[in-house]
């Protein structure tokens, strides 16, 4: 599997998140794959298991794979670029977002006067809707 995936392609990382059996680095779009607007991607490492009896499966991260490319024309899901297994980890390389849905809101704080507040609003209720769109979109596939 290794000569068919090259992690070095994605060397220069800044860790984004940690979870129990993944992290996800920020980095670097390889030439190869320069169809995007930014230049940077969202590279999920996620460990292999040791066991069969380990919560995390090669079974488990296909399924995130295949739906990745069922969704792929949907507007309201990253797009997927590349995956692969190499050493430990299997690779999942995706579009990059500056910031969480988390993030973007808690930036985005009112002021007191409610002239202020509408416009903050529309917007909201706009994201909520494409937001409420993308589970639409994933319900579809069975995943939620």
């Amino acid at each position: 599997c290794d000569a068919l995936f090259r992690p070095g392609r994605y060397a220069a990382r800044v860790l984004v998140a940690r979870g129990a059996y993944a992290q996800v680095h920020r980095c670097s779009l390889p030439s190869e794959l320069g169809t995007l607007h930014s230049s940077e991607v969202a590279l999920k490492l996620v460990d292999t298991p040791l066991s069969t009896h380990d919560p995390t499966s090669a079974v488990d991260v296909y399924a995130e794979i295949a739906v990745f490319e069922a969704l792929a024309q949907s507007p309201w899901v990253a797009k997927l670029f590349d995956y692969g297994v190499a050493g430990e980890s299997f690779y999942i390389v995706m579009q990059h977002y500056p910031a969480s849905l988390k993030q973007w809101r808690t930036a985005h704080v009112c002021g007191p006067g409610a002239g202020e507040r509408a416009p903050q609003m529309l917007l909201y209720l706009s994201v909520y809707s494409q937001c409420i769109q993308a589970v639409a979109a994933l319900e579809q596939y069975g995943v939620v």
